[in-house]
């Protein structure tokens, strides 16, 4: 089953945004961070689909010229984007924007494949907006938005089937397929971790003992888990723990003589 959803330029006011929500559309598409994008949203305009109970999804258009994509650097380009949205607490998936005028261009598939490599990397969904590729040679990421006049999309895929007025703000109207990925709010970043800080923290299950793998060496902690989340943790971010009894036992050893 498809959902309908919506993408512009422009930011929608609270009650466009409920409007919105009250015709049946779930998602909202907006721009963020791209040097080519003719408006990037405020913060303000993401709070208000946010608000209106509205999924969010991020766009990116690169640097352009001509037409074409001027941009050299897709990965720095897609780390910025996610950076950007993250600063939103917004996460999960973005779109790469590419056009008509890119399709001759060989750039256009090497960016779109290098980009969307990064996104993956980065633990994003990547959707191409397809405009700069045909369903004969299609983008490589795993998620096509496609423009076609069709309310009945691929369960992996989008279309954007028109164009039309919704309570007064020019928008683009979209259908997506179940399976086709969208970001979500709520995203809080990972505290930024020290040299005396190490990302392990590993607990035997049998006996609660906690071992801290750090670049020089491990430590034990003991096996109170509350004092270890109140010492090295951070408010509303919950450390990550892995269980395994045989890699507790190696770091305690460590912890105790040293490294083998």
């Amino acid at each position: 089953m498809s959902t309908r959803g919506c993408d512009s330029a422009g930011e929608p006011t609270p009650a466009q945004a409920r409007s919105a929500r009250s015709l049946g559309i779930t998602w909202w598409a907006f721009y963020i961070a791209g040097p080519g994008a003719l408006h990037n949203w405020s913060d303000k305009g993401t709070t208000v689909i946010k608000d209106a109970g509205l999924l969010p999804l991020p766009i990116y258009v690169p640097r352009m010229g001509n037409g074409l994509i001027a941009s050299r650097t897709p990965e720095v380009d897609a780390e910025t984007f996610v950076a950007a949205y993250h600063s939103r607490g917004i996460d999960g998936a973005g779109v790469l924007d590419t056009e008509a005028s890119m399709r001759d261009d060989p750039w256009t598939a090497q960016y779109e494949r290098r980009f969307s490599a990064k996104m993956m990397l980065l633990r994003q969904a990547p959707i191409t907006y397809a405009g700069g590729f045909s369903m004969q040679a299609p983008p490589s990421a795993p998620y096509k938005w496609w423009v076609v006049a069709s309310t009945s999309p691929g369960t992996d895929e989008a279309f954007q089937e028109g164009q039309g007025d919704l309570a007064g703000i020019a928008v683009d109207f979209d259908y997506a397929g179940a399976q086709f990925p969208f970001a979500h709010f709520g995203f809080k970043p990972h505290p930024k971790l020290t040299p005396e800080v190490e990302e392990m923290f590993v607990r035997n299950p049998d006996t609660g003992e906690i071992c801290l793998c750090g670049p020089s060496g491990a430590v034990n902690l003991g096996n109170d888990w509350t004092a270890v989340e109140a010492a090295y943790g951070a408010a509303g971010v919950p450390l990550v723990v892995v269980e395994s009894a045989s890699l507790q036992a190696a770091f305690l050893h460590i912890a105790s003589h040293g490294p083998a």
